[in-house]
């Protein structure tokens, strides 16, 4: 039982700030080879009646595979890519309904001093338990039904403002959306009628998609050999967020138009 502990809301579980960095693994099954889904918050904002949030993730993410041939080795597989994501009814909690006569509300501790609440199911044949910190979302979530159905989802570092808890995972990749694929600058930015995407070279080919906070598709173009590519069909002012691919690189910025 939660001991008196005040249940969160959901404005509370999720809320996060921009720059805000979430690392967890899936230990799927049990002892399986490394992965890690690292998020990080790229853009964040309110309905106009601030009963729901909505989130910019950007991800780079990994995952392993046991080979044995032609020597056991493990084989990494890189994935980064951006996503929109929104929580609704802010006001109401997670937790268990007083109804449901399965579920066990659990968990009175704190994440490097950051609270947590959670819940659980206990059935016959399964078992269920979901633990969320306050602005870190789901910390933890385990589900057991057999042998061949199980998995463990877990937080293992996270950095909210200047505070950061646990070890990040910097294993890294050509999919890193931090390699600047040899861009020089984007300009101007904020940009009223166009902006400039200038490349250090004119021998690569890249596909440019331009997203809204929604992570609605805004733009999307692929331009091959040019030093200086000029982008003037974004008609509505706001923020919006360019991905810029070249073979399997990947570079993510924002840019404002006002």
């Amino acid at each position: 039982m939660l001991h008196g502990q005040t249940i969160m809301t959901i404005g509370e579980i999720f809320d996060f700030n921009i720059n805000d960095e979430v690392h967890t693994f899936n230990d799927y099954p049990q002892g399986g080879p490394p992965n890690a889904i690292r998020m990080k918050i790229i853009d964040k904002h309110f309905s106009i009646a601030n009963d729901t949030v909505f989130y910019i993730r950007s991800f780079n993410n990994y995952h392993t595979v046991f080979n044995p041939d032609p020597t056991p080795h493990l084989d990494y597989y890189f994935n980064a890519y951006i996503d929109s994501v929104f929580y609704t009814s802010l006001n109401d909690n997670v937790l268990c309904n007083s109804s449901d006569t399965t579920c066990n509300s659990i968990v009175d501790t704190t994440i490097c001093g950051i609270v947590t609440n959670g819940r659980e199911y206990i059935g016959p044949e399964e078992y269920y338990s979901i633990i969320y910190g306050k602005g870190l979302g789901i910390v933890r979530d385990v589900y057991w039904q057999d042998p061949t159905m199980v998995y463990d989802y877990k937080i293992f570092y996270f950095k909210k403002d200047t505070m950061e808890c646990g070890t990040p995972d910097l294993t890294t990749s050509i999919a890193s959306n931090s390699i600047s694929l040899g861009i020089e600058n984007i300009y101007p930015n904020p940009f009223t009628d166009k902006f400039n995407i200038r490349f250090a070279d004119d021998i690569h080919s890249y596909n440019i998609k331009i997203f809204d906070l929604k992570g609605l598709a805004a733009y999307e173009t692929t331009v091959g050999h040019c030093k200086n590519v000029v982008i003037d069909k974004i008609k509505i002012n706001g923020f919006y967020i360019i991905k810029i691919e070249s073979e399997d690189k990947s570079y993510l910025t924002k840019i404002i138009k006002k």
